[in-house]
C-alpha cells in the first residue's frame, strides 16, 4: 500500500460567504477563534477540582477585502446600525477551506454575526492601489464542519 501524504491547506485558499452568498475580494481573515469558559468545582468531599465547560465567549472576526461596487456588506451594516423593532440582523458566515484542486475540505460556520466596525484604507491620488475595506464582525458561536 502506498503512503498517502496529507493535503495541507494553504492560508491563501479560502472562500467567504454570508448567508450562503459568496463575497468576492476577501483576501484576509483574522481572529477566527472560539473561547469556552472553564469552571472549577469540587463535589462533596473530593480532594481534587473538576473542570466543566461553560459558556462560549463571543469574538471579533476581522475581514479585509478589496472594495467593489457590490453593497451587500454596506446594506447589512446600515441595517444593523439602525435597528428596527422585531427585526434580527444577525447573519451566518461560512469560511471554506479549499485544497489545491479547488475542493472544499472543511468549513468554519460562524453564527449570530453582527457588523461592529467598518473602515477604509487611505484614499490617495498619488498611489495606484486598490481601496481596501476592513470590517470587524462580532460572532456568537463557531462550529467546524468537515467536507
Amino acid at each position: 500500500m502506498a503512503d498517502v501524504r496529507p493535503e495541507f491547506v494553504h492560508a491563501n485558499q479560502f472562500t467567504f460567504a454570508i448567508d450562503g452568498v459568496i463575497q468576492e475580494g476577501v483576501h484576509k481573515i483574522e481572529g477566527l477563534r472560539q473561547t469556552v469558559d472553564v469552571h472549577r468545582h469540587v463535589a462533596g468531599n473530593q480532594r481534587y477540582e473538576q473542570l466543566q465547560a461553560g459558556r462560549l465567549q463571543p469574538f471579533d472576526l476581522t475581514i479585509v477585502r478589496d472594495y467593489s461596487a457590490t453593497d451587500e456588506l454596506h446594506q447589512w451594516a446600515d441595517l444593523a446600525a439602525l435597528p428596527q423593532a422585531g427585526k434580527d440582523y444577525r447573519r451566518t458566515i461560512a469560511i471554506g477551506l479549499v485544497d489545491r484542486s479547488g475542493a472544499t475540505v472543511g468549513t468554519y460556520e460562524c453564527f449570530g454575526c453582527l457588523p461592529k466596525e467598518n473602515s477604509f484604507s487611505d484614499m490617495r491620488g498619488d498611489k495606484g492601489e486598490h481601496l481596501q475595506e476592513t470590517m470587524v464582525i462580532t460572532v456568537e458561536k463557531m462550529l467546524y464542519k468537515p467536507a
